[in-house]
């Protein structure tokens, strides 16, 4: 980079990369000390600086690397895999006793209020969990709550079917609504008892 140049460039002589090609193009004698003094009022002493601040900055990081630290010993290593190991084996046991407390809750809530807990809630459980953990198997959830993935899928597809007839029927009831508008439950319940049969 000649003199024109770096004079063009004048603007960003507090930039680190200026500096550095004015260092560079006075290295490599493109420019002169002279010119440097007249050109861009850079004196001796100013170049000086820069030399040193190049040489430290460009070049010692080449002919000094940075020492690696030192390995830790083998020894060290295994000892912290054991203590690992023993706290993941510790982890594993807590959850295990709390899934049996969990079951147990849910057993004694179905015996006490006749209700199967489980068989009724398992698919929406199932679903929620595909939802936050999609990466997890669909049969290996299933797994977990005793039922295979296909009665899953038999489940989904019911579900839908019966949310599709409760639209159905909402829509049926507004229209009678809307022809007779003080009808009652039971006259309502009359009206609408063929269209149950015909969508079910």
């Amino acid at each position: 980079m000649n003199i024109n140049e770096l004079k063009i460039n004048k603007k960003n002589r507090n930039l680190v990369l200026y500096l550095r090609k004015v260092v560079e193009s006075c290295r490599a004698g493109f420019v002169s000390s002279k010119e440097l003094k007249s050109d861009l009022h850079m004196d001796f002493k100013r170049v000086r600086q820069l030399n040193r601040w190049y040489f430290k900055h460009r070049i010692i990081p080449y002919l000094k690397p940075k020492r690696r630290k030192p390995m830790k010993p083998e020894i060290n290593k295994t000892k912290d895999l054991e203590a690992k190991i023993k706290w993941l084996e510790k982890e594993n046991e807590m959850l295990r006793m709390k899934s049996i407390a969990w079951e147990t809750l849910v057993d004694i809530a179905e015996k006490q209020f006749d209700i199967s807990i489980k068989k009724k809630v398992r698919t929406q459980a199932v679903e929620s969990l595909s939802c936050r953990y999609p990466l997890l198997g669909m049969s290996l959830m299933c797994s977990w709550f005793g039922f295979s993935r296909q009665a899953w899928y038999a489940a989904i597809k019911q579900m839908e079917k019966n949310l599709f007839e409760f639209d159905l029927v909402i829509v049926e009831i507004k229209r009678i609504r809307k022809r007779i508008p003080g009808i009652g439950f039971g006259k309502l319940y009359e009206l609408i008892k063929p269209f149950f049969f015909s969508i079910s």
